[in-house]
């Protein structure tokens, strides 16, 4: 499993506008004109694309390998952990209730 880096692509417009994208998320998806803040604005992006996965339960797709011309963006590690433990949860069918409970003991 990786989740820690996704590969974006950057592209601009006639308009000096770059436009990033993740084909792994196509829900990220945003601009700037900012040259210098291309990796922060697609990393804002995808932490709340993803947040949108984790809010609905929706598995997260792991990361694939960048391809050429791709920047990668690496997550923060509190965000790697609660896509791990929410992408297990889903597959083993556990809910958050179960694992209250769990703890309770």
């Amino acid at each position: 499993m990786q989740y820690y880096q996704y590969p974006s692509k950057v592209t601009e417009n006639t308009e000096c506008v770059f436009i990033i994208s993740f084909r792994d998320i196509p829900e990220a998806f945003t601009q700037t004109r900012d040259k210098n803040k291309i990796y922060a604005e697609a990393l804002y992006c995808l932490i709340d694309a993803l947040s949108i996965y984790l809010d609905t339960g929706k598995k997260i797709p792991e990361a694939s390998a960048p391809r050429k011309g791709e920047i990668l963006i690496s997550l923060p590690p509190s965000v790697i952990a609660k896509i791990m433990l929410l992408n297990t949860m889903a597959e083993t069918k556990v809910r958050p209730v179960d694992l209250a409970k769990k703890n309770e003991r």
